[in-house]
């Protein structure tokens, strides 16, 4: 039954076949958020990330049984920077999940690559072109949208996803350091392996066992986030970033809807309309690098 599944899969054209990856990437990551709001009354935040990190693992170990060679490099000291950065973006992202609306959350979480951009001008020396300023104005522009500081004053919720942000910004330009020597395969191997001893020991300062139900949903969280790291690779793997992109604003909607379903939670119109003035400024800078990008002969 797979292998004619297979030989369909390969007649599509690259953007469908990145684009069913996209899918896939938006539901896994949006699964993964349900799971982890749905845990987060019972356990701590930090437990969560650790956690996560931990089945999340899991799926990114193969690898190395196949080869030990996967983990060799000459840049360990970023591989560690980024581990500390990326379980710092996720302790701040889970914390305010916990506390605020689901699709306000999703929403925030598209200003990360437009903070990004302006860091790699600053630390890595890219040029500062005209177009990533005017992304990073549009996309505050919905921020302020989505977080209304005048209407309903700057929610914690709303100051822990601007420092995930940062950090997770901060994450995107180490990658973009250490994939100058080293594989996509060693660069996860080693998210992995890092991020799993670093979150835990915040978590061991307010550790209590889960109970339960608890159980399923951490595991359900740590083996969608593996899932949906890996199904992301593949969708820029198959396709440009400018053809699979736009799909990803699919986890808006579906967080819009299953935090309705789950929590009864009303996503509000300023949510909404915040969330794709800020995903059109990330659409907008990615099709100008595109465009940007030297033709290969």
């Amino acid at each position: 039954m797979m292998a004619p599944l297979h030989r369909a899969y390969r007649a599509l054209p690259p953007t469908a076949r990145g684009a069913v990856f996209m899918l896939i990437t938006t539901l896994a990551f949006t699964g993964t958020q349900l799971c982890i709001k749905k845990v987060g009354s019972e356990v701590h935040p930090f437990e969560i990330a650790f956690f996560r990190n931990l089945f999340g693992v899991l799926v990114v170990l193969p690898p190395l049984f196949h080869s030990a060679r996967v983990l060799r490099t000459t840049r360990f000291h970023l591989h560690l920077m980024r581990g500390f950065l990326q379980a710092l973006a996720m302790m701040l992202m889970i914390t305010a999940m916990t506390l605020g609306p689901l699709a306000d959350i999703v929403a925030l979480t598209y200003v990360a690559p437009l903070v990004a951009s302006i860091l790699a001008v600053c630390l890595l020396g890219e040029r500062a072109v005209w177009y990533r300023w005017l992304a990073l104005a549009i996309g505050f522009a919905g921020v302020l949208v989505v977080l209304r500081p005048g209407a309903q004053g700057l929610t914690l919720p709303g100051i822990l996803m601007m420092g995930y942000a940062l950090a997770w910004a901060a994450t995107m330009v180490s990658v973009k350091l250490v994939a100058r020597t080293d594989s996509s395969v060693t660069i996860a191997l080693y998210m992995g392996l890092t991020m799993v001893p670093i979150s835990l020991v915040p978590a061991l300062f307010v550790w209590t066992w889960p109970e339960g139900m608890s159980w399923v949903w951490l595991v359900l969280a740590g083996l969608g986030g593996g899932v949906g790291h890996l199904s992301l690779a593949q969708a820029m793997r198959e396709a440009d970033a400018t053809a699979v992109l736009p799909f990803d604003f699919l986890s808006l909607i579906w967080a819009s809807g299953l935090a309705y379903l789950v929590f009864a939670e009303v996503p509000s119109v300023w949510t909404l309309v915040g969330g794709a003035v800020i995903f059109s400024a990330v659409l907008f800078m990615t099709w100008r690098e595109s465009q940007a990008k030297p033709a290969i002969p």
